[in-house]
């Protein structure tokens, strides 16, 4: 009998690990954990970084590619700040992501939705335009990191890490991106319009897969707003412990990191819930075949 096929998309919240600066050993990943299943075949697709636009045309281009047939996606929706497409002036397909803030600086579950909140009113001062990225060398002021003087990081690029790409860190290609991306955040982006154009590229993306019999699985891992469950439960998004938000869970039930991202037993207990998740919904079931 051949294995059920799962591919996983999304960004590092998919494909990372919290490890507190000590090494891990496999699995540490909930695709790994699933992929102790039987008769499971787990595919990874997910690229740190990625925005949801991004991970909608991976998606595509894969199952369009590879003929993808009879298998399930499982697609990891990321933070809808965050803004993915193609560059001319950069001839590349570009991902814009805000520095994130420390999970654990904070005990407030809303501080994310209070903070885009400030970019839906337009207040980003300086360089700073969604919380700060933390470093471990900077002074913590009660539950208020210190933001840096310049960020660590605001974009994420396929070729970011290109000396000849990016020759100073002000160059000026960079900052015309950050220019443009700041005046997005304050002028066009809100979030829950974001969210409903979300489930429109869902609506089409959950037809486009099942042309060739696939499935397609739900998980939103960032914070919500109360009015987002009435959708999420109407798409059959996963839901942990009561929780549509899986950061919102982790933070909960402190499996996270000071990255955002979920520690080893967090993948662990997200993986044995995913697996209830997708043999309750019909995900798993492998198609019939003529004998």
């Amino acid at each position: 009998m051949s294995n059920k096929r799962i591919i996983l998309a999304g960004c590092s919240y998919t494909i990372n690990t919290w490890s507190g600066g000590e090494p891990l050993e496999k699995p540490f990943i909930f695709g790994e954990f699933l992929d102790q299943k039987d008769n499971l075949l787990i595919e990874h697709i997910a690229v740190s970084g990625n925005s949801n636009d991004a991970s909608i045309r991976q998606i595509y281009e894969h199952v369009k590619n590879n003929n993808i047939k009879d298998s399930t996606i499982v697609f990891q929706v990321t933070h809808l700040h965050r803004m993915g497409g193609y560059f001319n002036f950069l001839n590349d397909w570009v991902n814009l992501q805000p520095l994130i803030l420390d999970s654990k600086d904070s005990n407030d579950l809303e501080s994310e939705s209070f903070m885009l909140d400030n970019i839906n009113t337009h207040e980003i001062n300086d360089n700073q335009v969604y919380g700060t990225e933390v470093d471990s060398n900077r002074p913590i002021n009660g539950n208020n990191v210190i933001p840096n003087t310049v960020p660590t990081r605001y974009i994420n690029l396929p070729r970011e890490t290109d000396d000849e790409f990016w020759t100073e860190g002000d160059s000026y290609l960079r900052n015309k991106v950050i220019e443009y991306y700041k005046l997005w955040l304050q002028y066009k982006y809100d979030d829950f319009i974001e969210f409903k154009e979300l489930l429109i590229k869902i609506d089409f993306l959950k037809a486009y897969l099942a042309s060739f019999n696939n499935k397609l699985s739900l998980i939103y891992w960032p914070d919500i707003y109360p009015k987002y469950e009435e959708f999420l439960k109407e798409y059959n998004f996963f839901k942990i412990d009561g929780d549509y938000s899986m950061l919102r869970w982790s933070k909960k039930n402190n499996v996270i990191g000071k990255d955002t991202h979920l520690t080893k037993e967090g993948h662990r207990i997200l993986s044995e819930k995913l697996y209830e998740h997708l043999g309750r919904g019909g995900y798993l079931l492998k198609p019939r075949t003529n004998t």
